[in-house]
């Protein structure tokens, strides 16, 4: 006879993808007439600018591109110029065969980037673009309990608190604001460079709204009307809500992570403003109790339970490491007028019970030689973490935030050193064993001969276990010795059985 067990539904996000795919982008720039020869490439910078996602029945893809500008000075002596350009991209992953649409998560970075001349009017640029693509899949898990099972079949029930992704979306936004430049500052006649770290600085769920607030770090290098380089640095604050599937107790949290889709400086108008359109990606986790019943067996018959495995990627932790990185270049300097830090994704390596991460990254400064001259350098820098981790367990790393750069000259070199948050989050992957049903024998006749009564130590085993092994019932032990819901290593115990 099977006994049948009450089904109920649990619905999840399942990620079926987080993988980070590099390209490498290069493009030719022809300088403008109006433009002077090329002296010497003074330096690169790029921001990335996300297009699109789209969701296929075997891949995801992203299309976008990196706003891109030179900076050199020309063969004729005069003031540094700046040539702008637009890399475009599109990426792909393959992701297994699915009948519906899911969610799609990315985190783009520029690895690297640099220019070289390769004739007085010709600019090679390349970029390396460096992009997280995460997917997640909705999905519905089947969750058993056992009900009015007969007295005989002892059944192990545990309860397990899981954090588990149900809902997944992003938040479109735009940001209008003026350029605040200092009263003592030139006005501004070039942008050479300018880029936007957007980060989510709090959020919570209230029912069914996701409310958040961040801000938007936005840095201009600029030549002023009196043609000497300037930099600004300006705070774009936002705050936003979205409604969201389904609603929520207090204890649902989110995870947030801002990508740049727009970015625009006009300085047509009478007062230079930034235009900014950002896409504010997240996922809702929720704290759900699952009772789940493990193991069974009977006392007076052969029982064949049922096992499936109860898959739901649940998060067992979440922690943030504050790094700072640190490179000295041997250059001599005399001031130090810009400096940039592009990292790249956290790489991991397990070492045993241990996960090493690897955060690289690079610098390109920008600063007057002891001869006053405008020059550009860059340098790699490396810091590690070390997490403790089982390796059964799946450790996904996000690059948070960035601090602005700060560079100093001491004669012989210029130290540069930045702060990075990393984010580490632990997911259970293996799942949980799980008792969907009971496939039962005959009932046995009672052994004369078996004792009524069993004195035996408890050692390291669990009382379940003891039970288990001899047809007894557990909650009948811890009622004989004293209703004990715990005992001790050299413990004897009486194990009365029927």
């Amino acid at each position: 006879m099977e006994l049948q067990f009450d089904k109920s539904i649990c619905k999840s996000l399942h990620k079926i993808l987080s993988h980070v795919l590099d390209q490498e982008l290069t493009q030719e720039i022809r300088l403008p007439e109006s433009l002077p020869d090329i002296g010497r490439v003074l330096g690169s910078w790029g921001q990335v600018v996300l297009r699109s996602k789209e969701w296929y029945s075997s891949s995801i893809g992203i299309s976008g591109g990196v706003m891109a500008w030179v900076l050199y000075a020309p063969e004729d002596g005069t003031e540094p110029r700046s040539v702008e350009t637009w890399i475009p991209f599109q990426m792909k992953w393959d992701i297994p065969d699915t009948q519906r649409d899911g969610s799609i998560c990315v985190i783009p970075l520029i690895k690297s980037i640099d220019a070289r001349s390769i004739s007085a009017r010709k600019i090679m640029m390349r970029t390396n673009v460096s992009i997280l693509g995460e997917a997640y899949e909705p999905k519905e898990t089947s969750v058993y309990q056992a009900i009015q099972l007969p007295e005989d079949i002892q059944v192990l029930k545990q309860a397990y608190p899981l954090e588990i992704p149900v809902e997944a979306g992003e938040k479109p936004l735009q940001i209008e604001e003026e350029l605040a430049i200092p009263a003592n500052s030139p006005k501004i006649e070039k942008v050479c460079y300018y880029d936007l770290k957007p980060q989510v600085t709090e959020s919570r769920i209230l029912g069914d709204k996701l409310l958040f607030r961040g801000k938007a770090n936005l840095h201009v290098v600029y030549l002023g009307s009196d043609s000497a380089l300037q930099t600004l640095e300006q705070e774009l604050s936002f705050s936003q809500y979205t409604h969201l599937d389904n609603e929520y107790s207090i204890s649902a949290a989110p995870w947030t992570c801002p990508v740049v889709t727009g970015l625009e400086l006009d300085l047509t108008a009478e007062q230079p403003e930034v235009k900014a359109n950002l896409s504010v990606q997240y996922i809702v986790y929720d704290r759900k109790l699952l009772e789940i019943t493990e193991d069974a067996y009977s006392t007076n018959r052969e029982i064949t339970p049922e096992k499936q495995l109860l898959q739901l990627f649940s998060r067992l932790d979440s922690s943030e490491k504050n790094m700072e990185l640190s490179q000295s270049i041997s250059v001599q300097a005399r001031q130090v007028m810009d400096a940039v830090w592009y990292p790249s994704h956290p790489v991991k390596m397990q070492n045993g019970e241990t996960l090493e991460v690897e955060q690289l990254g690079m610098f390109q400064v920008l600063y007057l030689d002891m001869d006053g001259n405008l020059q550009g350098c860059s340098a790699a820098a490396k810091e590690t973490w070390e997490i403790s981790s089982d390796s059964q367990n799946r450790v996904d790393l996000y690059s948070l935030c960035t601090t602005k750069p700060v560079a100093m000259p001491d004669g012989e070199n210029i130290t540069v050193t930045t702060g990075m948050m990393l984010q580490a989050i632990v997911t259970n992957e293996n799942g949980l064993q799980m008792i969907s049903g009971i496939e039962t024998g005959e009932m046995k006749e009672k052994d004369p001969a078996r004792p009524s009564l069993i004195v035996r130590k408890i050692g390291k085993n669990r009382i379940w276990d003891i039970a288990k092994q001899y047809n007894a019932n557990a909650s009948d032990i811890q009622c004989v010795n004293g209703d004990c819901e715990e005992f001790k290593e050299d413990q004897v115990i009486l194990i009365p059985v029927s």
